[in-house]
């Protein structure tokens, strides 16, 4: 490479993607949620709950880019066994792809390690995905409350009031629930532990996938606020010791 000299214009190519942003604003309103009154933090959980299942397609969108790609940086060779066919049928319909179709078309492109959908994270992030569908594509339920009457002014048509105090209520539909994540069931019960579940999935899930991936490859990162209002940013698999964790 010629000396660079003063007043040159010269071009440099950076690969970007969101997962990074995703994975701090999730920390940040997590971490805002727990300061907040309980009656005000719902839409902080569910914003959590979904830019945690955000970070992760974007991350599985930077490594099909990165295959695809001739000028990144971070460029990734696909494996020689895969037919060009294939590669450009995947390349049309990418964007049409579930995000679990993502994960096991994407992982034969770089590696020839099986992905073991069986075991941690990856049967966490099945989970996941089912809660996140409740969050994104919500349908109306009926739920049953038990009420014990304490109060009754009724004509013999049964018209007028009544009144009493509710001690129980019980969704009506019929639900396998999450096993193994044990999130919230319903969605009126979503609470900051939920948010923080998700986090950890995102990030074992991001870690997982990364070690398919032969070579330095980028993973997302994390600023925290530790005591004495000093900063710390942490990379890679160490952000798990600075979370709360439930899957360890």
């Amino acid at each position: 490479m010629e000396k660079m000299k003063i007043g040159e214009t010269v071009s440099n190519i950076h690969t970007n993607d969101l997962s990074e942003e995703f994975i701090q604003s999730v920390y940040d309103l997590i971490e805002e949620t727990k300061t907040y009154d309980w009656r005000f933090t719902r839409s902080k959980i569910v914003t959590s709950c979904v830019a945690s299942f955000l970070s992760i397609e974007v991350y599985f969108n930077r490594i099909f880019f990165d295959c695809n790609s001739t000028s990144s940086k971070t460029k990734l060779v696909t494996l020689p066994t895969i037919p060009e066919a294939i590669k450009q049928h995947i390349k049309v319909s990418w964007s049409k792809l579930s995000i679990k179709d993502k994960c096991i078309t994407i992982i034969p492109f770089v590696s020839q390690k099986e992905l073991n959908i069986h075991h941690k994270p990856s049967n966490l992030f099945i989970e996941f995905i089912k809660f996140r569908n409740r969050l994104v594509h919500a349908k109306s339920w009926e739920t049953e409350h038990l009420t014990l009457v304490t109060y009754v002014n009724l004509n013999e048509k049964m018209q007028g009031s009544w009144g009493g105090k509710t001690f129980g209520v019980k969704g009506l539909k019929l639900d396998d629930g999450y096993p193994l994540t044990k999130f919230s069931r319903d969605l009126s019960q979503l609470n900051v532990s939920d948010a923080e579940k998700t986090l950890e999935i995102a990030l074992m899930t991001i870690y997982y996938i990364r070690t398919f991936i032969p070579g330095s490859y980028t993973t997302p990162g994390l600023i925290f606020r530790v005591p004495k209002n000093k900063i710390v940013q942490k990379n890679g698999p160490a952000i798990l010791d600075m979370i709360t964790r439930y899957y360890a």
